[in-house]
């Protein structure tokens, strides 16, 4: 994230997809790719930021290939909104 951050206008804002996949396929593995996943390496790579490089973060995309389930919900409330 540091890297890409760096190269990034100062009035350029950010915005994170994560995904959120139920069903393999050649590209995608749910085991992998989960939402816990997303949120931990954010939380990584924003910690490796100064402040104003963190403000460029203005949040982040669930971009999933089927509904939520509430577990789905509450590691998002828990690794992201309760941050």
């Amino acid at each position: 994230m540091k890297t890409y951050i760096d190269l990034l206008d100062e009035d350029t804002r950010l915005l994170i997809s994560i995904p959120h996949y139920q069903t393999a396929s050649d590209a995608h593995s749910p085991s992998v790719e989960t939402i816990a996943a997303a949120l931990d390496g954010i939380r990584v790579g924003l910690a490796g930021l100064d402040e104003d490089k963190r403000n460029a973060l203005t949040g982040v995309a669930i971009y999933a290939d089927q509904d939520l389930n509430q577990e789905q919900w509450d590691i998002y409330q828990d690794k992201w909104l309760s941050r």
